[in-house]
């Protein structure tokens, strides 16, 4: 069971996701619960404030029905200018280690909801990252900073993309009335891109609410992601201001739940969440087995959630409706051209650029990626003498309290779990000049006596493109096998373990051959 499972929920893109760009002192409809009762018509929009205003909004996060943090935010208007700022705090256990993680986000946008700049900190689970960004002229110029090396670069930001402000605007101009559909582009403060979101207003319905339901209006959400749609309920009352959220991922339900600062901020115990990444498998396979070719039958709980797997020369999938037949093989990397060898392939040149995850443009990294590589004189052999480094450069004790330090910060502290191993992996081949992205996917593994002997966990690893082809590297596993299951690509950015997390929590294992 060592070095696998997912890691860092990414809660931040869920939290922001419950706001929906609402957040503002709550109003309950009547105060007490109710279970029945017409609701009041919309106001109408306030007029612009000419002096500072502010709001705040204290949210208790329950996750599995555990009290796991919370999330307070200010929506302040000043001198013709509207802040929203968001902090919140998150603890989780992983195999019984606590984590906390904690993040402080803040758009500025005009009283029109005109998208100007925005910040976000986060730090915890042994990472730390600063993004700041500054919106004009149909672009944003943002700057990710981690492990104190600071990458910037510019993404389109197309007319209506909208920030907080901009987003609890178009709400209340489209009101609460029973069908009313709309969507919009809303930047994702986790993505740092902007996403299509659409919107549909359900009616009123019973928000479940701990001390008891609440009549409420009911605005659900949906968009795409790599995973699969992400849906979110939102129980918001006749202003439009917050009451109740609620996603779920990997079977688990994630709610935020508008109270008052007391409630939100007593204590926060967080549930255990590092089994609820298996997936039973339908018996036990021995190391040999994991080295020749195995064929699974996989099957989505979901069928309208029917993830699209990767094919590469390692992996082939067939896929009939919600079942999908993954072929493993192990296929050795072969020499490869020379080292140096220029790149020419557009599709792969990507992959050898640095980024805020993986730094392989630093001068400790290239330092240590000639150390690693000794002497190798074609990709293919220098790739998997990195493999066989970090292996043995990392701790040799589990650090299940690291969430997602990047290939940086990873260098320095020699710890952390599967993602650490493959984003170091993956910044020294780069600085190798060794193309290399991230495979986020599920492995075979035993924990014998547990409830659960023989199950899939998640899982991240290394693929290298050598001689025309992406072959996989794994020196957290000591070795890549045909236990591996790859339901993603990444270019070692975070958020893409959204990917893995849905893609989990929707798929059983029935058969392996």
């Amino acid at each position: 069971m060592r070095r696998i499972g997912y890691v860092g929920l990414l809660l931040a893109m869920a939290l922001g996701l419950g706001c929906n760009g609402r957040c503002g002192a709550a109003r309950p409809l009547g105060g007490a619960a109710q279970t029945s009762g017409a609701l009041g018509e919309m106001p109408p929009a306030a007029a612009p404030a000419t002096s500072a205003t502010s709001e705040d909004t204290w949210a208790q996060v329950r996750i599995a029905q555990v009290h796991a943090g919370y999330v307070h935010t200010r929506r302040t208007v000043t001198r013709g200018q509207v802040h929203t700022q968001a902090q919140s705090l998150l603890r989780v256990k992983r195999a019984e280690v606590r984590i906390e993680m904690t993040s402080l986000s803040v758009a500025v946008e005009t009283e029109a909801g005109q998208p100007l700049s925005f910040s976000v900190n986060t730090s915890g689970a042994g990472a730390e990252k600063r993004v700041t960004g500054q919106v004009g002229d149909g672009v944003a110029r943002i700057e990710v900073t981690t492990a104190g090396a600071a990458h910037v670069h510019q993404i389109s930001w197309p007319a209506g993309c909208l920030l907080p402000e901009g987003l609890r605007l178009r709400a209340l101009r489209e009101g609460l009335q029973a069908g009313t559909r709309y969507a919009v582009h809303v930047f994702d403060f986790e993505t740092l891109s902007c996403q299509e979101t659409a919107f549909v207003v359900v009616g009123t319905e019973n928000a479940p609410m701990p001390e008891g339901p609440l009549r409420a209006y009911l605005i659900r959400s949906e968009r795409q992601t790599q995973g699969g749609i992400v849906q979110v309920d939102n129980w918001v009352d006749g202003d439009q201001r917050p009451l109740m959220f609620q996603m779920q991922l990997m079977g688990v339900r994630f709610e935020t739940i508008v109270t008052d600062a007391a409630a939100a901020l007593q204590n926060h115990e967080g549930p255990e969440l590092f089994t609820r990444s298996f997936i039973p498998a339908p018996r036990a396979l021995r190391p040999a087995e994991r080295q020749e070719t195995r064929t699974y039958g996989l099957q989505s709980i979901q069928a309208a959630a029917a993830p699209q797997l990767p094919t590469t020369l390692e992996q082939q999938v067939d896929t009939d409706a919600e079942n999908m037949r993954v072929t493993v093989s192990l296929r050795p990397v072969p020499p490869g051209d020379p080292l140096g060898t220029p790149v020419t392939d557009p599709d792969v040149q990507p992959y050898l650029q640095a980024n805020a995850w993986i730094q392989s443009d630093a001068a400790e990294m290239r330092a240590l990626s000639v150390r690693a590589v000794q002497g190798a004189r074609t990709q293919g052999v220098a790739a998997q003498r990195i493999e066989r480094f970090v292996a043995q450069y990392m701790s040799s004790e589990d650090s299940l309290a690291v969430g997602y330090a990047s290939a940086l910060e990873t260098l320095h502290s020699r710890q952390g779990d599967c993602t650490e191993y493959a984003l170091l992996t993956a910044a020294l081949c780069r600085a190798a000049g060794i193309p290399a992205r991230i495979a986020l996917g599920i492995v075979y593994a035993e924990n014998p006596g547990a409830p659960l002997p023989h199950f899939f966990g998640g899982h991240a690893w290394t693929q290298v493109f050598v001689a025309g082809h992406w072959y996989s590297l794994d020196a957290a596993q000591r070795g890549f096998g045909s236990g591996h299951i790859a339901f993603a690509h990444s270019d070692g950015d975070p958020e893409s373990l959204m990917a893995l997390i849905h893609r989990i929590g929707n798929l059983r294992v029935l058969s392996v051959e």
